[in-house]
């Protein structure tokens, strides 16, 4: 990182160490970091910094796990419960990431303020959308709550009439 880079990273890492961030303040870190993330190591993570700085996205997993979706026509898995050829994020890969990305930048956080990270990320992803490859949305991210109380991200079908 640059000299000004530098000193943006300290003032994020001053919001984040101190839980006084908001969700445009995630906003714009994810943005500000996006492009020092590495594809292996924060994959879950970049796509979210894509998602929420590009809020129509025609590419990326998720947009991939879509396509795959309506093609099987929503087939499900034996266990009734996964759509075929579907793979969604597992939040333990999730905490993974953002502790490497604490690491990478000396940023010094625990796991409750993952959570608020977290509720940040999914809340700036509320209501983006995916496009098919002849411009038409196929997919958008809706937040729910859960019978316990817990809130998740969704990728939700749309009804897409035949043009």
């Amino acid at each position: 990182m640059d000299n000004k880079e530098q000193q943006i990273m300290k003032h994020y890492k001053l919001l984040i160490e101190t839980n006084t961030f908001d969700e445009y303040d995630i906003l714009s870190f994810l943005i500000f970091i996006r492009r020092h993330l590495s594809d292996d190591k924060h994959h879950n993570i970049k796509e979210f910094a894509h998602l929420i700085t590009h809020r129509e996205r025609d590419r990326g997993k998720v947009n991939i796990c879509i396509v795959t979706a309506i093609e099987n026509d929503y087939q499900t898995e034996h266990d009734g419960r996964t759509v075929v050829g579907y793979n969604g994020m597992n939040y333990d890969d999730w905490g993974r990431e953002w502790k490497d990305i604490g690491i990478k930048f000396d940023i010094n956080y625990d796991d409750e303020i993952i959570e608020e990270l977290t509720l940040c990320v999914f809340s700036q992803a509320q209501f983006t959308f995916y496009k098919d490859e002849k411009g038409r949305e196929s997919g958008k991210l809706e937040l729910f709550v859960s019978n316990d109380s817990s809130l998740s991200p969704q990728y939700c079908k749309e009804v897409l009439q035949p043009q």
